[in-house]
């Protein structure tokens, strides 16, 4: 022990004499273990983070499947209760859903959206979950519709909107309008089932008219064609998944049977619940992307230690003779190995506590980048830096890394061969070894910067081109906003004549062209969809008011658009884009034709206008078939408001909000952006994914030209000598720089090669994050590889300077 405590002091001792030394080494191991520490906190939760539950591995999720189709879907609550009464093959099963937005105000904050949860009485006690404080909802607050008007908070909203009271229990917060009082606050680690959506606040089942106030009318706890309801059981002990799923098919088979088509309800699929925290369908994918970013991670620490572990070399050039003084002394090789690895990990753990202030400044500055929606990874539900999970995989990243580039140094280290050290003799064999090395550390570091910068090179490519895709609509003019007028209490009635008297007011407003209401405005990967079973047919659903083609620039090529006299009491009307006329009658005139049950009232409609198709789910796929259908007829309380003017985008937005402040002050807008920023938006899984490896791959190309400079800068010191005996017979400054140049640019040349074969190779893993370009795309080859030819002249050719600089008189003293 007292050796181990006297070896200790002699490394912080070193450490601390070549400070310069030691801070390059440490800002370079601290920004390879910084990112790999702060992808792991937020892929931890999608890859590794168990489901905050009592004995998680028991739990599956149900969910309806389209056999047809081969779609999942959620649940309807009628079909729910057919499960959790019949069958026999659970302990239990529980319903609820994340996906609502409600209205909340509490005491001096005006209204605000918040993600809320509905849960049946039984959600919590099936979960095994303890409350932080006060009581979660259970099986008695789940007995009366609308009788039960409290709810559960979660301890991130206790912090943000009562300051940590503890006496928050029994206080009241009045959500879409309705006063509900607080039973209990859940515990910090508690973000649900599920990733995509965490909860703010859980409400008991009871209350789902004020949940979704917009669906009222349409009785959620009865409509079995309406499906919300997410589901999730436990399964009874020595029940497999499978037998699970054959029990709720059957269950699903004998109650289709005394059902008539197109309204037979589908068959049922289990998923584990740890494997369905994110959109079940999209979940493989998004462990794909979490195993990608971590590998890149990864491919920037082994960089980082490869530049570890050539500057250690470098170093121990220069220790020769401290080594063989410490052998002639009586030391072991054993010690000399065990000192200088001590030195490692003293370096590689001042770097990882220096890499957590990196890794939370990044984590901060991704979160802030990415926004609480579009990107595929769940950043908001990462896990905290500071968490023993995230702290333990840090010590483990630096543990290794401390071995892997302190080994090496440290066994050529230990063979130095005692009396050629002691007279300062150079070791031609022993610095053959570390040059070798080196340059094997080199052409690493260099391939693998390639790998980085080429994907990165081509995710940029595929923004690009999706940039300059043609949405279908003119986006340069257009503001909007969203708003829900049934959270707010608005019946059918009074919220018709709100916004018959929103879209007027702004119609007269200066400057404004065109205004419109739209369920949904381009681009976003969500919407409604209708489902024609007697045309084997889905498509898109959008309701949306008179001059909503007007306002966004599409024009109405065939037909009619919509018009004021389209009233509640006329013939129904729709609008169709163009793939879903050619999908239903190609080759003819749509205009008159009858589409027949529609909606879930099974309306006809009659086709009254045809439009272009727009790129309304994303930008790089084909325009699904879409009908359109007018407000009047279809009424919903959240809409999206388009306005186009000719004025400042900030002008129009700020006219829109003085419109709703008078005439109604409680309403909240939300989602208020320009329409170009709702474009840009919709793209962020583009952007940030190639920001991240572009981030990554500038990393990896310094890193990369640091180990070129110090390997160049090892070479002329060691052949000092040398280059004095030549430059002594007659070889010129130019021929000096030009041996030197040529080493560095050999070296990073192979190192380009063997990078560019890996990359080729390994094109087939990041394919389907490309659009409209290939793996093997030519021109970012081309650019990467004259960036990293640029930097490996640059990073060699200070170090060939100052080698044909050497004056011979003293490079012929050297050593």
């Amino acid at each position: 022990m007292e050796s181990l405590r006297l070896d200790l002091r002699y490394a912080l001792r070193t450490i601390a004499k070549t400070p310069a030394f030691s801070a390059l080494l440490i800002v370079t191991l601290a920004l390879g273990i910084g990112a790999n520490t702060a992808m792991f906190s937020i892929v931890d939760a999608v890859l590794f983070r168990p489901l905050p539950a009592k004995n998680p591995e028991q739990l599956v999720r149900i969910f309806s499947f389209d056999e047809k189709e081969a779609q999942t879907d959620s649940l309807s609550y009628p079909v729910y209760t057919d499960y959790r009464d019949r069958a026999q093959s659970f302990q239990s099963i529980a319903g609820y859903s994340d996906w609502n937005d409600v209205n909340v105000s509490t005491e001096g904050r005006s209204a605000e959206q918040v993600n809320a949860s509905i849960v049946t009485g039984n959600f919590f006690g099936l979960l095994g979950t303890k409350p932080a404080m006060g009581r979660l909802i259970g099986q008695s607050d789940d007995r009366v519709k609308g009788k039960h008007p409290v709810l559960v908070i979660s301890n991130h909203f206790w912090k943000e909107y009562f300051d940590s009271n503890p006496d928050v229990v029994g206080k009241t917060i009045r959500v879409n309008g309705t006063v509900f009082a607080i039973i209990g606050v859940t515990t910090p680690q508690f973000t649900g089932t599920g990733l995509e959506h965490i909860p703010e606040l859980w409400m008991p089942m009871a209350m789902v008219d004020v949940f979704l106030p917009e669906f009222a009318s349409m009785n959620p706890l009865e409509e079995r064609r309406f499906s919300w309801l997410d589901s999730i059981a436990r399964l009874k002990k020595g029940v497999s998944l499978e037998q699970a799923q054959a029990e709720l098919r059957t269950i699903a088979a004998r109650r289709a049977a005394k059902q008539v088509a197109p309204h037979k309800d589908p068959s049922a699929r289990l998923v584990a619940a740890q494997n369905a925290m994110i959109d079940v369908d999209g979940s493989a994918s998004v462990s794909k992307i979490s195993w990608l970013l971590l590998s890149v991670t990864l491919v920037v620490l082994l960089i980082a230690v490869a530049v570890a572990s050539g500057l250690l070399l470098v170093k121990a050039e220069q220790r020769q003779k401290e080594v063989a003084v410490r052998l002639a002394m009586g030391a072991t090789r054993f010690q000399i190995i065990r000192q200088l690895l001590l030195e490692s990990f003293l370096l590689s753990g001042i770097a990882a506590v220096a890499g957590l202030f990196f890794a939370l400044w990044s984590t901060d500055l991704l979160a802030g980048v990415v926004g609480s929606e579009g990107f595929t990874l769940p950043v908001n539900a990462a896990t905290p830096l500071l968490n023993p999970r995230v702290l333990a995989a840090t010590v483990a990243l630096s543990s290794i890394a401390a071995f892997l580039f302190g080994l090496v140094p440290a066994v050529l280290s230990s063979r130095a061969q005692l009396l050629p050290s002691l007279k300062n003799e150079a070791l031609h064999a022993g610095r053959n070894r570390a040059l070798s090395l080196k340059n094997i550390f080199i052409v690493t570091q260099v391939a693998f910067s390639i790998l980085l910068l080429v994907g990165a090179g081509l995710l940029l490519r595929t923004l690009w081109k999706t940039r300059a895709v043609n949405p279908g609509f003119d986006a340069s003019h257009a503001v909007v906003a969203s708003i829900d007028v049934a959270k707010q209490g608005y019946d059918e009635a009074s919220g018709k004549i709100f916004y018959d008297t929103l879209l007027s007011k702004m119609k007269n407003s200066p400057g404004i062209q065109s205004v419109a209401l739209a369920r949904t405005v381009p681009v976003q990967n969500s919407g409604m969809r209708v489902t024609f079973e007697n045309l084997n047919l889905a498509a898109d659903l959008n309701i949306v008011s008179p001059g909503f083609f007007r306002t966004l620039s599409i024009p109405v090529i065939r037909g009619r658009d919509f018009q004021l006299t389209d009233t509640g009491s006329s013939t129904r009307v729709g609008i169709l884009n163009e793939a879903m006329a050619r999908r239903l009658w190609p080759n003819q005139n749509p205009i008159g034709k009858i589409l027949k049950d529609v909606g879930p009232d099974s309306q006809s409609v009659e086709i009254v206008g045809v439009v272009p198709d727009v790129k309304f789910r994303s930008l790089q796929t084909p325009a699904d078939p879409m009908l359109y259908a007018p407000l009047s007829q279809w009424y919903m309380s959240s809409m999206t408001i388009v306005a186009s003017s000719q004025i400042a985008p900030e002008a129009t937005l700020l006219q829109l909000q003085n419109v709703m402040g008078g005439l109604d002050k409680t309403l909240p807008l939300f989602s208020v952006q320009t329409l170009r920023q709702k474009l840009e938006r919709s793209l962020v899984q583009e952007r940030v994914l190639a920001g991240l490896l572009t981030i990554f791959g500038a990393l990896a190309l310094l890193l990369a030209a640091v180990g070129l400079y110090s390997l160049l800068s090892f070479i002329t010191q060691s052949r000092t000598r040398e280059i004095g005996v030549r430059m002594a017979i007659g070889a010129q400054r130019s021929d000096v720089l030009r041996v030197f140049l040529t080493r560095g640019l050999a070296l990073a040349m192979s190192g380009i090669a063997v990078g560019v074969l890996i990359s080729l190779s390994a094109g087939t893993v990041i394919r389907n994050l490309l659009f409209d370009v290939t793996p093997s795309d030519a021109w970012t080859y081309f650019a990467i590889t004259l960036l990293m030819t640029v930097t490996a002249f640059a990073a060699s050719y200070i170090p060939a300077r100052r080698a044909a600089n050497l004056d011979p008189v003293k490079a012929l003293r050297y050593e």
